[in-house]
């Protein structure tokens, strides 16, 4: 568990122990934050039934030998549900799973629970059926939501719950808290890039996909390979906006390049975009107003992708390509 989290294990366990935990939670915060993690821990403290206090800092810890810790963890403990969606959206079908599950009496223990993990996910219909739920959860009921994306829910739904906001560390403090200390992953320095720093898949797959944006903003090239990773990872446009203003800021000198290029740097001392020496790319980035145009280009997308229902989000990102291409012709 991460030490950010601790505080809030803390608060939430005062609240389980003095009868005081709200009936709908919402853990709110950036990707990579561990709020499925502190999810899950609570999930685990709620339903124990020898629930353990063994440390100075108040903090429960499931026993893990009641029979309700051993159906949660073989997966089949009756009172619990999880609602998770394969496609794109959490739909009225899934919430209906949620209101079926709450109406029914526990069948083990005094509570149920139901974790909605994505949530920003819901649909507006999704999230307009789960309002009611959220107003009448039923006797012993415990709803925890999950989100990336606190402005991707309703206001609505958001009022009624009581949202615990998780803030990571930040600069030097998180490096140190992740056992990172001076290395080159300081450019990762900024909460919102949690899942580079904890996960070295999704760090390789940050490098795969700045080859290729500087290989398309550079050389114009790899512009299908670049719009299939921005249709695919779920990270890509948070790259796309983060590269965008990394560059802009090396042009005004906020930001040493230099930085940079060791992130793109192989083993063979070649960049990964574009094969030349480490300190060739720098002469062939677009002026700081094309690239700051480009980064208008790509906040608009973003908006329309977040504020749209029922979005061609294959369309848009084609779209964005060719707009920025358009612009660097210029």
């Amino acid at each position: 568990m991460q030490t950010w989290l601790v505080q809030h294990q803390k608060l939430l366990s005062q609240q389980l122990a003095q009868g005081r935990l709200a009936h709908a939670i919402l853990l709110a915060g950036v990707a990579g934050a561990g709020k499925l993690s502190l999810a899950n821990w609570l999930v685990q403290v709620v339903l124990c039934r020898q629930v353990q206090k063994n440390n100075d800092q108040g903090i429960l810890s499931p026993c893990n030998s009641c029979k309700a810790c051993r159906l949660y963890h073989q997966g089949s403990y009756p009172d619990f549900l999880s609602v998770t969606s394969d496609s794109k959206n959490i739909g009225v079908d899934d919430i209906r799973r949620i209101s079926a599950f709450v109406e029914t009496t526990a069948h083990l223990g005094k509570n149920k629970i139901v974790l909605l993990p994505m949530a920003e996910k819901m649909t507006t219909a999704a999230a307009n059926a789960l309002l009611k739920t959220l107003e009448e959860p039923g006797l012993s009921c415990v709803l925890i939501l999950v989100s990336d994306d606190l402005d991707m829910l309703l206001p609505t739904i958001t009022s009624r719950c009581r949202l615990y906001d998780i803030r990571p560390l930040s600069g030097q403090a998180l490096l140190e808290s992740l056992n990172r200390g001076q290395t080159q992953e300081n450019l990762f320095a900024n909460v919102s890039q949690l899942p580079e720093l904890t996960d070295e898949q999704v760090h390789e797959q940050f490098r795969q996909f700045t080859a290729r944006l500087l290989d398309f903003i550079i050389k114009r090239q790899n512009r299908g390979a670049l719009l299939a990773l921005l249709n695919e990872n779920t990270y890509a446009f948070r790259w796309l906006e983060y590269m965008l203003v990394t560059m802009a800021r090396s042009q005004y000198n906020w930001l040493s390049w230099s930085a940079l290029r060791v992130k793109l740097v192989t083993a063979e001392g070649k960049s990964a975009a574009t094969g030349a020496a480490p300190g060739d790319a720098i002469g062939q980035l677009p002026d700081s107003e094309t690239i700051w145009q480009i980064y208008q280009l790509v906040v608009g997308c973003i908006k329309q992708l977040k504020s749209m229902v029922q979005v061609n989000a294959a369309y848009l990102s084609e779209k964005l390509l060719v707009d920025i291409e358009t612009r660097l012709d210029k």
